[in-house]
C-alpha cells in the first residue's frame, strides 16, 4: 500500500511538473510562458481581420513591448479613482496578449516612463469610450477589446496626452504652431482654440485633446489630416519625423 501511494505521489509531481513547463513554467532565456486560453476575434492595427481560435500553452518570444509593459498591469482600480460607478475586472491572457500585440505595432515612442499603470475596467461612465487616460494612469474598458474596434488606435489616442503632458514646454510650441491662443476670460486667462480644421470635434476642448486626435490621425489617417489640418500635420512631422511611424508587430 505504501509503495502504491508513493507511486501516485510521484507521478503527480512528474505530471504537475509536465503542465507547468507548458504554461507557466520555465521558458527559454528571452521567451515568457503563456497559459492556453480562447481568444475572441479582433482587429489588427492595419486592419486585418484575425479569427477566433483557442491559444495553446507555449513560450512565446519576449519584444520590446513585453519587456515595457508586462509589469505595468494592475487589477483593482486607481487610488481616487473619480468615477465611482466604474467596475473594475481582473486582466485576462487573451487581453495582455493583445496589448503586447498593439503596442508591437507603435512607434517605440509610446514607451514612455511616465505612464506608471494601465487598469482594466467594465465600462466607462460615458459608455463610447473605449480608454482613458490620467497623470500615468491608462484604463481600459471592455469596448477597447471589441470584435470591431481598433484597440492600437486606442492606444495611441490615449498615449498621446501622456506625450503631450510630458513636452518640457507644456505644449506652447504646439499652441503657438496650432491655432491656439491665450485670452482673457474675466480675471482669469484661457486658452481658447482655432475656430475650424478639427478632425474630431472635441479636439477644441483642449490643446492635450487636440495633440491627441492629431497624433492619432497622423498615424491611422494621415491624408484626412494632412486636409482637415494641415499646420498639424506640418508641426507633428517636423517634431518627430521618423521617430512616428507604424511598425509590423513583432508577436
Amino acid at each position: 500500500m505504501k509503495n502504491t501511494i508513493l507511486f501516485i505521489s510521484v507521478f503527480c509531481f512528474v505530471s504537475s511538473g509536465f503542465a507547468a513547463s507548458k504554461g507557466r513554467g520555465t521558458c527559454p532565456e528571452g521567451t515568457y510562458a503563456i497559459t492556453g486560453h480562447s481568444r475572441k476575434a479582433y482587429m489588427r492595427a492595419d486592419g486585418t481581420y484575425v479569427k477566433s481560435t483557442n491559444v495553446k500553452a507555449s513560450c512565446r518570444r519576449r519584444s520590446k513591448s513585453y519587456d515595457f509593459w508586462n509589469h505595468r498591469f494592475s487589477d483593482g482600480r486607481p487610488d481616487g479613482w473619480p468615477h465611482r460607478g466604474e467596475k473594475s475586472v481582473a486582466w485576462t491572457e487573451e487581453e495582455k496578449e493583445r496589448f503586447y500585440e498593439a503596442m508591437a505595432s507603435l512607434p517605440d515612442l509610446f514607451q514612455i516612463e511616465s505612464m506608471r499603470t494601465i487598469y482594466r475596467m467594465k465600462q466607462s461612465w460615458y459608455p463610447p469610450n473605449p480608454a482613458t487616460h490620467a497623470n500615468g494612469i491608462l484604463v481600459l474598458y471592455d469596448a477597447a477589446f471589441s470584435t470591431k474596434g481598433n484597440l492600437a488606435r486606442y492606444l495611441a489616442h490615449e498615449l498621446s496626452h501622456e506625450i503631450f503632458r510630458s513636452l518640457p514646454d507644456g505644449g506652447e510650441s504646439y499652441a503657438d504652431g496650432n491655432g491656439w491662443r491665450v485670452e482673457r476670460e474675466g480675471d482669469k486667462f484661457v486658452w481658447s482654440g482655432r475656430k475650424s480644421g478639427y478632425v474630431d470635434e472635441d479636439g477644441a476642448n483642449s490643446r492635450s485633446e487636440d495633440f491627441a486626435n492629431n497624433i492619432e490621425f497622423y498615424l491611422f489617417e494621415p491624408e484626412k489630416l494632412r486636409k482637415t489640418t494641415p499646420e498639424a500635420f506640418k508641426w507633428i512631422q517636423k517634431q518627430y519625423g521618423a521617430k512616428l511611424g507604424m511598425k509590423g508587430a513583432e508577436q
